[in-house]
């Protein structure tokens, strides 16, 4: 049943006489902004997958220093003192012992730990915006006060942002966007501003550091001007090129566009000027940012423009679609259409890249002595984004480190304010990716048939593969398989600490994508490109496994650590949620080597036939064998993800689940966890477990509660624990509307998740979840 074929169905309408209006559903969700919030913390955002640009209310980075990131933009720190490279590549952590085996582990080591988690980490490549001079040719520092009658708004459809505004009583518009496979800016100033010489555009450039020991920017230090430099070249045929170094590392950022002229501010700043030579009311010109090697084929802005054009009108009208509006008389209808709409976007601009998006937490968050603020004004970046609060006890941002760390709670909120002036530092490790929320990131681009978007990143497996095997069998000593890292980058490497080293969740994570892909594209083609990731994660997931002579079964831990990552990984032991998705993955993986026409290794089978059983305590499913019965009750384990309910939800009926168990367990959680403590994805795996169950009023229930908010651009508000955005929320949402509206495998009717009252479900494209 697993291997059921999508690929006949994919592009066939559901409960539609007539196609769904793409283009007029798309646009009536285009995001607008009107006027200057000093306190706003999200961007309008443009970009590709691989690049995205987020731009304030002038449409550019003016008044606040969004960030500009890319998946290639990655960069080494300085080693610590009296370490070498060897050193790094000498690295062992401490061995513990797994039922009688010791099994060397990355954390404990000491030396250059810390430097491999923070390295290597990512860029902010810089940051662009107007600058203005008054009518004696001096120029003006502009703040939010001095912009009048803003307006702005984002077209969907095209990716092309608008904003106009007034300055002194002039009239400014600018025209954003970003091209479709290049981290190339599109930018078309228009203003009388222009013509009288008052009007321009800066550039510039800020120090990025992975360092989690000090308090620091956290994408980007704008004052740190003396760690790193910038040289500005010109070229003959009017266009211009800035290095940007910092350690080891350089970055390019080229210039072209109607004639201007650049200079450097200050010979000490990484801050440029680029000015119109030519008097007229219109300037157009593109920024591209790269690598040294990289030589851009010069483009005009027109050009940018219609490549975002060509490659959203793409993206809008192919793949998948679900339209809730048309017919619907539920009022809640609009306000998740929106969010559809919105993370469908977003997604693009920030989770379609070469390699997993990446998650971010910080550390900590602490106030600064008067005298250090000068030295130490940071913007709290990701893709884009300014934070405006950081939270309690998690801090999460959408980026990156090797676990949850606890931290005091904090006595304020922390504005944008405070985290520019340096009243308040955060403290955060580097932004790497974790493959264990690749799922939440990117199982949605299957559902959704978005499948040359998933393949760009989903190829990382057969990248990962030989580092994984030697990180099983070499460093490890387990005796097959690959054992797929949790916190990582694009060398493969694991990211030290203990977490990051007994987590396990990840690893049936390709065989699910193999799946997906293998029912939207079925033959042998898809069976061979993934053979070898199917075998061998499945390999590592039967040695894994310790065979419990006294009680006959296989095992799962300790040591290890579930989802929540809130258990003590020593005494943590056959928790349900990892049990079950064992036990799905072997069947998968056998079901693969049959349809190959290859014999299921034995020990798979020995393994997924005699795992030991789901806990069961008091009638209901249990996090781990062996936990206090009073659990329920305890704050300690009913505080984090409460994945029990992801047994039959975000996952399918596996062998041994028992149904009426697995509900009364999801209703039990709905009156037991601490639901205030949830976030991001918790919430949409709520509501595939309530679908599943057949409680489908309280699936759009949990899809809309109140603590899994979107503001008004679309970004996915975090809650009490994670600051704004937190992309897996969106993942998850259009992961779960794709459940709930086109069905999972041996479903009934249409839009089964969906209330058959005041709902009317319109679908194209989708393919069924598992």
């Amino acid at each position: 049943m697993a291997f059921k074929s999508t690929a006949l169905v994919v592009f066939l309408l559901a409960n539609a006489t007539h196609a769904i209006d793409r283009h007029s559903l798309v646009q009536r969700f285009n995001p607008t902004r009107v006027g200057f919030d000093p306190n706003a913390n999200t961007p309008m955002q443009l970009g590709n997958g691989n690049f995205a640009f987020g731009a304030d209310v002038t449409g550019l980075q003016t008044l606040l220093p969004f960030g500009i990131l890319s998946s290639w933009g990655w960069k080494n720190d300085t080693l610590p003192t009296g370490e070498t490279i060897q050193d790094v590549e000498d690295y062992r952590g401490v061995s513990w012992y797994n039922h009688g085996r010791l099994v060397e582990y990355d954390f404990g080591g000491g030396g250059v730990e810390q430097w491999l988690i923070a390295n290597p980490n990512r860029v902010n490549l810089g940051r662009v915006g107007l600058v203005f001079w008054d009518a004696d040719g001096e120029k003006v520092e502009v703040a939010g006060d001095d912009i009048a009658d803003a307006h702005q708004e984002l077209d969907l459809w095209t990716g092309k942002l608008r904003s106009q505004f007034s300055f002194q009583g002039k009239a400014v518009s600018v025209e954003t966007a970003v091209a479709d496979s290049t981290g190339t800016v599109g930018i078309v100033v228009e203003s009388p501003l222009l013509k009288s010489g008052r009007l321009g555009v800066f550039l510039d450039f800020p120090w990025n550091d992975g360092s989690a020991k000090f308090s620091a920017p956290f994408v980007g230090n704008w004052n740190a001007t003396a760690n790193h430099t910038t040289v500005l070249t010109t070229s003959r045929d009017g266009s211009a090129s800035i290095l940007h170094t910092m350690v080891a590392s350089t970055f390019k950022t080229s210039v072209e566009g109607v004639k201007f002229g650049v200079s450097r501010d200050t010979p000490n700043a990484h801050r440029y000027t680029v000015r119109p030579s030519k008097e007229a009311s219109t300037f157009s010109l593109t920024v591209n940012y790269g690598l040294p090697g990289n030589t851009p084929k010069a483009v005009s802005a027109q050009n940018v423009f219609d490549s975002s054009a060509r490659a959203w009108k793409g993206y809008w009208a192919t793949g998948g679609f679900v339209d809730l509006l048309t017919g619907s008389t539920d009022s809640r209808a609009v306000e998740l259409q929106r969010r559809i709409i919105l993370s469908r976007y977003l997604m693009r601009v920030n989770e379609a890249g070469d390699t997993p998006p990446q998650e971010v937490r910080a550390l900590s968050c602490r106030k600064t002595s008067r005298a250090n603020r000068d030295s130490s004004r940071v913007w709290s970046t990701m893709v884009g984004c300014v934070y405006k609060s950081v939270p309690r006890r998690f801090i999460h941002l959408t980026d990156s480190v090797s676990s949850p760390c606890e931290c005091d709670r904090l006595p304020v909120r922390v504005s944008v304010e405070d985290i520019m002036m340096g009243r308040w530092l955060i403290v955060r490790e580097s932004r790497k990716f974790h493959m264990e929320m690749y799922f939440w990131h990117s199982a949605h681009w299957a559902l959704w048939n978005n499948w040359d978007l998933l393949r760009r990143s989903s190829t990382i497996y057969s990248r990962f593969l030989s580092s994984s095997i030697a990180r099983a069998q070499v460093q490890q000593g387990w005796p097959a398989g690959a054992r797929w890292p949790k916190m990582t980058d694009p060398s493969g490497r694991s990211a030290p600490g203990q977490i990051n080293n007994l987590l396990i969740w990840q690893q049936p994570h390709p065989i699910i994508f193999a799946l997906y892909e293998y029912r939207a594209f079925p033959g042998r083609e898809t069976l061979e490109k993934w053979r070898d990731v199917v075998v061998q994660t499945a390999n590592w997931m039967s040695v894994f496994a310790w065979h419990n002579a006294t009680t006959g079964v296989y095992d799962l831990g300790p040591p290890m650590y579930i989802t929540s990552e809130d258990t003590s990984p020593n005494v943590t032991q056959n928790p349900a949620f990892e049990l079950a998705y064992w036990r799905l993955g072997l069947s998968i993986a056998s079901e693969w080597v049959t349809e190959l026409g290859e014999d299921v290794p034995g020990n798979w089978t020995t393994v997924a036939g005699n795992l030991a059983k789901l806990p069961v305590e008091n009638g209901t499913y249990a996090v781990y064998e062996g936990i206090k019965s009073d659990f329920w009750t305890n704050p300690a384990y009913t505080n984090d993800h409460p994945t029990l309910v992801g047994l039959h939800g975000w996952l399918p009926p596996t062998p041994g689940l028992d149904l009426a168990i697995a509900k009364a367990t999801a209703e039990k959680v709905w009156v037991n966890w601490n639901v205030t403590n949830c976030w991001g994805w918790d919430f949409p795996m709520l509501a595939m477990s309530a679908a599943r169950n057949g409680e489908q009023e309280k699936a759009i229930e949990w899809l809309l509660h109140p603590l899994f908010a979107f503001d008004d651009v679309g970004m996915p508000i975090g809650g009490v624990r994670v600051p704004t955005p937190y992309f897996p929320g969106s993942g998850a949402l259009l992961l779960a509307v794709a459940m709930m509206a086109e069905g999972w495998d041996g479903s009934n009717g249409t839009a089964p998740g969906f209330p058959g009252s005041g709902w009317n479900v319109r679908v194209e494209g989708l393919s069924k979840a598992l």
